[in-house]
């Protein structure tokens, strides 16, 4: 590194670096110039390195003696720069001045992250977190996995609109399964997922709602670690492996927490009662009373069991384990379609998965047989027939014995992948790495918090749809509280008290299935429905008064004193409401 007028250290493989180290014309006021690309002169790279400097963050620029790096460094240049065309202009107006370089550096050090990402280039310094690799490989994996059963449910069992985006999903899907290492397939397949969830809100389900947080999350991720801290792929994984993490432990908490309500707990109308009767095996047994209650308070010990092992180190295996049998167990049942639920939980699971451990992942005939690039071929021709057999058995399950055999092709794809986290994921207690919850990221952990919010929603009185209700028998709205500790709810908002019953409806409409039929409909929803379908009109009672023949022109002075806008209300979403007492369960909850 021997000192010449100036020299410029940068990365090569950098179009944009590069383009713009040549545009300077810096020799005609620095005399003799050194343009060095790192890549290729390592010896220069490590002594960068020993001084201090992190090339991957930005270009290194030595003048007269001194060292300047990011920001300084394009300042330092700007002023040398002579303005003999209209990008040195440009470039000396905006760079020459501190504050402007402060700001604006980091946009282009992002389109340089961004460009080099897109072209498949590794950081300068690519040192590998094998480990956390080995991870991201078994979460990629079940990401593409998760996708397509994601698209499955939603053409068949939910008969969805499929927008492009669906579609992609489908595509990006499959392709990610066959290359769970393509890091670029996971984030185009993030993205993807980002507009498909999107374009359906509102919907009711819940690994819905919970894939939407967990994109989200891996947006901001993506973002603080792309544009903000230049960091690598691994440190992409860790800034958003614990939002998904917090998920799966909020998801167990609140399916517990919110199920402890009189509906819940009695036999006679409980939704544990009806997942039973919906199952192989037990609905053998649902009848009895004492298999009832097993089935009523077994979903509060497994759950239970599952959050204890996720929160205590030493016993993650334990926890993963025993939830991922658990979601086998419930994609069985046809009392609603869990197949992406459950597939989606699986692959949150794997987060708690102790990395020491996963070097055993490569070295199982599941790793060989399965997800071996080497194997590709075979791979592709035997998931493409699973996830094929897939869409026709979901297609043509018109009965409850139909719909039970279309759990088949789910489970031949997840019983190896059981089975290789049972013989494999154990690990020695020294070898166990703590989970965390916290994602370095601080910007990433505002998703959690947001989760966190939504989950307790219904006790806010702000909304019941989408809070991770999961047939709880939960009840809250027409100032009734069922739960049991919940007694009376802090409600901050007062949209669940205003309740109408619907009498008739002019067509079909979303609202059709609670005409006359014991379920009231919360006023928001009702206007919100009436909103985007204006040639709907419907009968209904509200505070004992019957509103015959109205529509959204008749209501609109409400509409719009009431409604929020329709971004706001991809969020705002209600369930029906029961009038039964104690609240039976049903698929509308």
């Amino acid at each position: 590194m021997n000192s010449s007028g100036l020299d410029i250290y940068y990365d090569g493989e950098c179009p944009f670096c590069s383009n713009y180290v040549s545009r300077l014309q810096l020799k005609k006021t620095v005399g003799k110039l050194s343009l060095v690309n790192v890549r290729e002169d390592r010896d220069s790279l490590k002594e960068l390195e020993r001084l201090g400097f992190e090339l991957d963050e930005g270009m290194v620029v030595k003048y007269k003696g001194k060292y300047y790096t990011g920001a300084e460094a394009m300042n330092i240049l700007a002023l040398l720069g002579s303005p003999s065309n209209i990008f040195n202009y440009i470039n000396n107006i905006i760079f020459s001045v501190k504050w402007l370089a402060v700001i604006f550096y980091p946009v282009l050090r992002a389109g340089r992250n961004a460009a080099l990402f897109v072209m498949g280039k590794g950081r300068i310094n690519n040192k590998s977190d094998k480990k956390t690799l080995d991870q991201y490989h078994i979460f990629a994996f079940l990401f593409g996995i998760f996708s397509v059963y994601h698209f499955i449910v939603y053409a068949t069992s939910y008969r969805a609109h499929l927008y492009p985006a669906s579609w992609a999903n489908l595509v990006l899907g499959i392709l990610l399964i066959c290359n769970p290492g393509s890091k670029r397939l996971f984030v185009a397949s993030v993205i993807a997922l980002l507009f498909d969830g999107w374009l359906h809100a509102p919907t009711a389900s819940n690994h819905t709602i919970m894939l939407d947080f967990l994109v989200v999350g891996i947006a901001f991720a993506g973002l603080w670690n792309w544009l903000v801290k230049a960091g690598n792929f691994e440190d992409f994984f860790k800034g958003f492996a614990p939002v998904g993490r917090c998920l799966l432990i909020m998801m167990y908490f609140f399916g517990v927490f919110h199920k402890i309500n009189e509906g819940f707990l009695n036999p006679a109308t409980s939704c544990a009662t009806m997942l039973m009767h919906k199952m192989p095996v037990l609905s053998y047994f649902a009848d009895n009373v004492f298999m009832q209650y097993s089935g009523i308070y077994g979903t509060f010990v497994i759950e239970g069991f599952v959050i204890v092992c996720l929160l205590v180190r030493r016993w993650h295996y334990y926890g993963v384990v025993v939830g991922i049998l658990f979601h086998m167990m419930l994609a069985t049942s046809v009392f609603n379609s869990y197949l992406a639920f459950s597939s989606f939980s699986v692959m949150l699971h794997t987060l708690f998965l102790p990395k020491d451990t996963l070097g055993n992942f490569r070295k199982s005939k599941f790793y060989k047989w399965v997800i071996n690039p080497a194997s590709r071929n075979k791979q592709y021709h035997i998931l493409s027939g699973i996830f094929f057999l897939q869409l026709l058995m979901n297609i043509l399950s018109v009965n409850d014995v139909m719909k039970m055999a279309s759990a088949l092709p789910w489970l031949m794809v997840f019983i190896p992948f059981v089975c290789f986290v049972i013989a494999y994921a154990k690990p020695e207690k020294k070898d166990m790495e703590r989970g965390f919850f916290i994602s370095p990221m601080l910007i990433v952990n505002i998703v959690t918090v947001l989760f966190f919010v939504n989950c307790i929603s219904p006790y806010l009185g702000l909304k019941t749809k989408q809070s991770i209700n999961m047939f709880a028998n939960l009840q809250l709205e027409g100032g009734k509280s069922n739960h049991l500790i919940f007694t009376k709810p802090p409600s901050v908002f007062n949209y669940l008290d205003d309740l109408v019953s619907i009498k008739k409806i002019s067509k079909r409409s979303q609202l059709h299935l609670f005409a006359n039929n014991g379920y009231k409909v919360v006023y928001y929803e009702l206007l919100n429905v009436l909103e985007r379908e204006r040639d709907t009109k419907v009968t209904f009672e509200r505070d004992g008064k019957l509103y015959e023949k109205q529509s959204y022109e008749t209501l609109k002075q409400d509409a719009d004193r009431t409604l929020h806008n329709r971004w706001v209300r991809k969020w705002l979403y209600f369930n029906s409401v029961s009038t039964s007492d104690p609240k039976a369960c049903s698929n509308y909850n």
